[in-house]
């Protein structure tokens, strides 16, 4: 039998092709598979195509910017063509990865989609979850260590407090969480995770790299990212939906630009 045509694992009073209910999270079996074309080696390559490739392209445009009068270093969410430049990369990214994952038909399978997705009620309570465990988790590095939650999200705030706020969200809320949980916890958890690593050794190298990504924050900010993609994969994990993984991480960013939008000082 085809890898594509293997049998689903069945979720007791799930009909097929309904949804999974929001107790699939805690019990029942886990319903992930990892079934791709694609191997390790040349999956983790994509990847790092599908994330720096856009960059890339945009590089000449950075440059035009920055000849015009815009500090590169100081780019602004507040600045519509930065905001179009992101939602840019964004966007090419998704398609990569869309793409990528087509190969011998098998999309469905690499990005975690062929199974019943879960209840939005269950997505919502994934999301919930990691916002309560991250902003313990934040708070208490606050406390004991002194981490300043507004110091690395002046970007954030200039772009929400700016006229092209809903721009800021949009790539925030809308187009993050697609792009890097189609790539990290679909397309390269997937091809990692069918080899020895298994799903615990994949979803570790996937999310230190997830991780990586946001190098520019401070050393709790890692901490609280590394929770939230530990989370994720849990997550996916449990599940096997994309849609899960998608919509919690757009919970958690909703959440976080929310307590900006009210909480950042002046």
């Amino acid at each position: 039998m085809p890898l594509s045509q293997a049998p689903e694992p069945q979720l007791q009073g799930v009909p097929t092709g309904g949804e999974l209910p929001a107790g699939a999270l805690f019990s029942g079996p886990a319903r992930y598979r990892a079934i791709t074309p694609w191997g390790p080696v040349e999956a983790s390559a994509m990847t790092l195509v599908a994330a720096g490739g856009p960059a890339i392209v945009a590089a000449p445009i950075v440059y035009a910017l920055a000849w015009g009068g815009f500090e590169v270093g100081e780019m602004s969410l507040a600045s519509p063509a930065v905001l179009g430049l992101m939602a840019g990369t964004q966007l090419l990214s998704i398609f990569l990865i869309w793409l990528l994952a087509g190969r011998a038909n098998m999309r469905p399978d690499v990005l975690q989609y062929r199974q019943a997705p879960l209840s939005l009620a269950g997505c919502l309570l994934a999301g919930l979850l990691i916002v309560v465990l991250t902003g313990l988790l934040e708070f208490g590095l606050h406390k004991v260590v002194g981490f300043d939650p507004f110091s690395e999200t002046k970007v954030l705030i200039e772009g929400l407090r700016s006229p092209y706020w809903l721009g800021t969200v949009v790539v925030a809320v809308v187009l993050a969480p697609l792009w890097e949980e189609l790539a990290f916890r679909g397309f390269l958890l997937t091809a990692l995770a069918k080899t020895r690593l298994g799903i615990v050794g994949a979803g570790l190298i996937c999310n230190s790299v997830w991780t990586a990504m946001h190098l520019q924050y401070s050393p709790s900010g890692l901490a609280s990212v590394f929770l939230a993609g530990a989370l994720l994969t849990w997550i996916v994990w449990r599940t096997a939906s994309m849609r899960a993984a998608i919509v919690a991480h757009a919970i958690v960013n909703a959440t976080s630009l929310a307590f900006l939008a009210v909480m950042s000082p002046a």
